[in-house]
C-alpha cells in the first residue's frame, strides 16, 4: 500500500498542475474605443469588443456593440472602460409640447444623486419670507419627467477591478459632489396647483411649470426639493401648504417669542 502513495500524490500534483497551467476563462465585452464624456450620444465607431479575464467582466457588461449605439454615456468613459448597461440612458428627447430646464439642487433636495433619467418627480415648492412667518411648504407640480443627471452629482455606479491592461476606470477617479443639476421635462401646457382647505374642500389654480421653476432657481428667499412620483400622470397632491410654525404649539411660542409691551 505504502508503495502506492509516491505515485498517488504524483498524480495528484500533475492533475493540479493541469488545472493552474489551464487558461483563464475570458469573456467578450463592449469597451470604449475612444474617451466618452458624460452626455455623449454613442455612435458605431465610439465602442468595440474586447476580450477580458471572465472574473474582471461586470454582469451588465455589453456584449453587443450595436447595445450600445444611440445610447448616451451618463457617467464619462476613458478609451478602454468596459460599457455597462448601468452608466447608460436614452438621449434627451423632447416632445413638441415639452421644454427641458435645469434646476440646482443638493443631496437633501435632490435625492442624493440616486435619480436617473425617465424617473417621474414632484416638485415642493419652499418659501422664506422676508416678513411675517417662517417657511412656507407646499407641494407644487408633479409628474416632471428626469432627462439628466450631471455626472459630477449623479451617485456613484460600483466599479470593477482594474482591467488586465493596468487601465483604470475614468469614473472611479471622479469626486462626487454633494451639488448638481438635473434637467427636467416640463409640460408647456399650464398645470394645476391644488390647494386642500381646513373644510375638505379643494381648490385648483394653474400655473406655467417652467415659470414656476425658473423663479425657485433664482429667488433668493425660496428653495425646492424633488421628490420621487410613481407613474406617469401629471398633477399635484392636494395639500394645504405648511407654515413650520403650525408644528409648534402655540404655548411654546408664545414662551419663545413673548409679545412685546405696550
Amino acid at each position: 500500500m505504502k508503495r502506492w502513495l509516491p505515485v498517488t500524490a504524483a498524480v495528484v500534483v500533475f492533475l493540479l498542475s493541469l488545472a493552474m497551467l489551464r487558461p483563464e476563462s475570458t469573456k467578450k465585452v463592449v469597451v470604449a474605443a475612444a474617451d466618452l464624456p458624460a452626455g455623449w450620444t454613442i455612435r458605431p465607431e465610439d465602442v468595440t469588443l474586447r476580450e477580458v479575464p471572465q472574473r474582471m467582466a461586470p454582469a451588465d457588461a455589453l456584449t453587443d456593440p450595436d447595445q450600445a449605439v444611440g445610447q448616451t454615456v451618463q457617467i464619462g468613459r476613458a478609451e478602454g472602460d468596459v460599457i455597462r448597461q448601468s452608466i447608460l440612458g436614452a438621449p434627451m428627447a423632447l416632445g413638441p409640447d415639452e421644454r427641458a430646464i435645469g434646476v440646482k439642487v443638493s443631496d437633501a433636495s435632490g435625492l442624493a444623486g440616486s435619480l436617473q433619467p425617465g424617473m417621474r418627480v414632484g416638485v415642493v415648492a419652499v418659501v422664506f419670507p422676508e416678513m411675517g412667518r417662517g417657511a412656507f411648504a407646499k407641494v407644487a407640480v408633479e409628474g416632471l419627467r428626469v432627462l439628466y443627471v450631471s455626472p459630477e452629482f449623479a451617485a456613484s455606479v460600483p466599479e470593477p477591478p482594474p482591467l488586465a491592461t493596468g487601465g483604470v476606470p475614468l469614473a472611479s477617479l471622479r469626486q462626487r459632489r454633494p451639488e448638481g443639476t438635473v434637467v427636467l421635462a416640463v409640460p408647456t401646457k399650464p398645470m394645476p396647483v391644488r390647494y386642500m382647505g381646513a373644510d375638505g374642500k379643494e381648490e385648483e389654480r394653474t400655473v406655467n411649470a417652467l415659470e414656476l421653476l425658473a423663479a425657485l432657481n433664482a429667488a433668493q428667499n425660496a428653495a425646492l426639493s424633488l421628490y420621487v412620483a410613481p407613474g406617469e400622470g401629471i398633477g399635484a397632491i392636494p395639500s394645504q401648504g405648511l407654515f413650520l410654525e403650525e408644528l409648534v404649539p402655540s404655548s411654546v411660542l408664545t414662551q419663545t417669542h413673548p409679545s412685546p409691551s405696550r
